[in-house]
């Protein structure tokens, strides 16, 4: 019978779900901004996220990130978590955060550039486009 090396198992509490959103992230020193950046989120759990940056950031880092959140409330109103944590770790094009403190606030809805155009109104699209 095979055993599993230990080592090698994913020792998260939390399931890790993928989610590809736009992420913004502002690094925090004594309640003070020292950096700010956006990437995309790569997965999420309650207790941490991952996400894509070009910047490598110094673990134990306070961070406070923003992401646009997929789901509508009450099917019309655009949400975003906001939430606070640590750099956990920082490899080159990648970041992983702990999730201490977490909540969702609305958002204001972005305007279809024209409804004759087909476009949508998408609250997310214009965020996305600017982002890339």
């Amino acid at each position: 019978m095979k055993h599993s090396d230990p080592r090698n198992a994913d020792r998260r509490k939390r399931a890790r779900f993928a989610l590809h959103r736009v992420i913004h992230y502002t690094l925090l020193n004594d309640g003070r901004v020292i950096g700010e950046g956006s990437g995309y989120t790569l997965n999420i759990s309650s207790k941490g996220v991952a996400f894509t940056t070009s910047e490598l950031l110094r673990p134990g880092s306070a961070v406070e990130i923003s992401v646009s959140w997929p789901a509508l409330l009450e099917g019309s109103c655009p949400l975003r978590l906001v939430a606070f944590g640590y750099v956990v770790r920082s490899t080159s094009g990648m970041v992983a955060c702990s999730i201490c403190k977490f909540e969702f606030r609305t958002q204001a809805r972005v305007k279809a550039a024209s409804q004759e155009t087909g476009a949508t109104d998408s609250p997310y699209e214009s965020e996305l486009a600017a982002s890339a």
